[in-house]
């Protein structure tokens, strides 16, 4: 007997659109607004080596679409103090939605049926995305040493998945990482060379068998390297960092490591030069 679970995510794409304002001295308000769309399929397979045992295989796929607009608001406190402290206070919230969409199975062997909009069988679930709150606090000393916390909370125990609530529960999840960047007035490129560790824990989503799961727990180190651009005098960021993490429990559990590579480019565009 074998049985073979996968998993495939197609066409998803946020497009994301943000926009912020300054409002009074050391305040700023902004919002975020990002439109979710895509499919998730997921194909099991159930087979049998012989047919003399009586059992049928089957082949059973089930299909998520769904899209949705949803929003991000956020606001930021920010104050320096006697030059050489730099403190950063944030908030986020996101309101609950509903996705639009639909599911559909189709299951073959055994009994041949198709469950989609057009079945008379057709259930309309409710998939939802959960309200998310969030608050971090950053800290820069004399634009050297840079150390952030990060709180969120996903309250994922009140979303729908399939009409239902009970198999979620809410997430919470708490990051910490500091930034160390030699001299930043300095000439010399190792001056501008930067320096950054983290670590995060978090909940997991859902439960098995009515049972919560550990914490997830990631640590993260890595160097930033800066590129010069000697005609704009931009300086652009090459990043690379190696993170390990596990996941579940001691029954059912998984350690990985990840190695990340990114550019960020730092360019002046519309700018007019003048002579």
């Amino acid at each position: 007997t074998t049985e073979i679970y996968t998993l495939s995510l197609h066409d998803a794409l946020p497009i994301y659109m943000g926009l912020s304002a300054k409002i009074f001295n050391h305040v700023s308000l902004g919002v975020n607004a990002y439109y979710l769309y895509g499919t998730i399929n997921n194909y099991r397979d159930l087979s049998f080596s012989s047919t003399s045992t009586g059992f049928t295989s089957t082949t059973q796929t089930n299909t998520i679409k769904a899209d949705n607009f949803r929003f991000r608001f956020g606001a930021q406190f920010y104050n320096t103090f006697n030059k050489k402290h730099d403190f950063t206070l944030g908030l986020i919230y996101e309101p609950k939605i509903k996705l639009s969409g639909g599911f559909s199975q189709i299951t073959t062997g055994v009994q041949n049926d198709t469950i989609d909009a057009n079945h008379p069988n057709y259930v309309n679930y409710g998939f939802e995305l959960p309200s998310v709150y969030g608050i971090g606090l950053n800290y820069t000393y004399d634009k050297k040493l840079t150390i952030g916390v990060d709180y969120s909370l996903q309250d994922w125990k009140n979303a729908q998945f399939f009409g239902k609530t009970d198999s979620l529960v809410s997430r919470s999840k708490l990051a910490v990482g500091v930034e160390y960047q030699p001299n930043p007035r300095g000439r010399n490129f190792s001056d501008h060379i930067r320096y950054r560790a983290g670590f995060n824990l978090s909940d997991s989503y859902y439960k098995i068998n009515n049972v919560i799961q550990p914490k997830n727990l990631s640590i993260t180190c890595g160097i930033g390297l800066p590129l010069y651009n000697k005609t704009t005098n931009a300086i652009s960021m090459l990043n690379a960092s190696i993170e390990y993490g596990k996941i579940g429990s001691s029954e059912l559990r998984e350690d990985y490591f990840k190695i990340n590579f990114n550019i960020v480019f730092n360019e002046h565009w519309f700018f007019k030069r003048q002579l």
